[in-house]
């Protein structure tokens, strides 16, 4: 009965977050346009490949970091530290100090640029791998269609659209 409570206690703070404030995401979109634009056209001169490449405070390319330590998707075994991964993707870190800096200025985290046309601003996430939400702000040709209801007990995706090419999608699962 213990370990089901600990457990239920546990899933509870881990799998609640504070919902993201569309509003002041928004606002934040609107003081840094330029600087989302630099992130698009930054991430677009590091694509590495044809397929999605993101750049990130806890993912770049291939590569993830857990507790301090990076590893390449297929090879968790072998630890590498940042500036090893910079050196296998090519972005120099004072480049990736750069990107740093704009994350801190736009409240994002990380960029995913997946040609020929769509960019992804993660700016928000909360909850679990399997079950949370996530807002990003997006620069492409056509937004997607929104469906489900916010509080609904459903998964949802809300659009908001910013300005010309520019919106948020914020889906929960």
């Amino acid at each position: 009965m213990k370990i089901a409570l600990i457990f239920l206690t546990i899933f509870a703070l881990t799998s609640c977050g504070k919902p993201a404030d569309l509003d002041a995401i928004e606002n934040q979109f609107e003081k840094n346009a330029s600087s989302y634009e630099m992130l698009t056209n930054m991430v677009k001169k590091d694509l590495i490949g044809e397929r999605c490449f993101s750049v990130g405070t806890d993912n770049i390319g291939q590569y993830w970091e857990y507790s301090g330590k990076w590893s390449h998707s297929q090879d968790y075994q072998t630890k590498m530290n940042i500036d090893q991964v910079l050196d296998k993707v090519g972005i120099e870190p004072k480049k990736y100090s750069k990107y740093l800096e704009l994350f801190s200025s736009t409240g994002s985290e990380r960029i995913t640029y997946c040609p020929p046309s769509d960019y992804y601003i993660m700016a928000h996430r909360s909850g679990l791998g399997i079950s949370g939400c996530l807002l990003n702000i997006v620069k492409g040709l056509h937004p997607p269609a929104a469906y489900g209801k916010r509080n609904n007990g459903e998964d949802f995706m809300e659009i908001r659209l910013l300005t010309e090419g520019w919106w948020m999608e914020y889906e929960c699962t």
